[in-house]
């Protein structure tokens, strides 16, 4: 619920949109700036250990054409690992990494209603110790930059420590 999202440059709108699994519990991104608009859960602070792999996944569906998602993880202090993904045709872009950080791969699962399922998976080798999920919504490959106004829905993010998702289960 939006009690646990923490939007910067976007607004949530919980239960907005049918999620893949046909209920109306998906939540409406919309952007409120040009620039860096992200969601992030705020909630799931796992505390993570070095040299291990993690994994992160959205479910999300564009609603406005031609957008991205740039979904990852980070520790809010200068390490991060993230990916672009195509919300359209959930083709896999260019990949943002922080030097000490390592991508371990990427995929993205085609769902029900024209919803795709995106996964990162990195291993910490610098963490401070907590994680934070995020999504921004990206009007192009390897960009933070965003038209106002442009709409996204995400559902179900979830962070487990593994090398590959393992469901998409809800981290509330």
């Amino acid at each position: 619920n939006a009690l646990w999202w923490t939007g910067v440059g976007i607004t949530p709108t919980d239960n907005f949109y049918a999620a893949p699994d046909g209920t109306t519990t998906a939540v409406k991104l919309e952007a409120t700036v040009v620039t860096d608009a992200l969601i992030g859960n705020t909630l799931k602070k796992a505390t993570i250990s070095n040299n291990t792999d993690y994994t992160v996944t959205w479910a999300a569906k564009v609603v406005t054409a031609g957008k991205w998602g740039l979904v990852g993880f980070t520790d809010g202090l200068g390490n991060y690992i993230g990916n672009w993904f195509n919300l359209t045709t959930g083709a896999v872009g260019s990949s943002g990494v922080s030097a000490s950080e390592t991508l371990v791969k990427t995929q993205a699962v085609q769902l029900a209603n024209g919803w795709w399922a995106f996964s990162v998976t990195g291993k910490s080798n610098a963490w401070a110790g907590q994680v934070y999920e995020y999504f921004y919504l990206c009007d192009a490959d390897a960009s933070t930059a965003v038209t106002s106004g442009s709409l996204a829905a995400v559902w179900k993010p979830n962070f487990v420590q593994a090398s590959q998702a393992t469901s998409l289960i809800s981290t509330t």
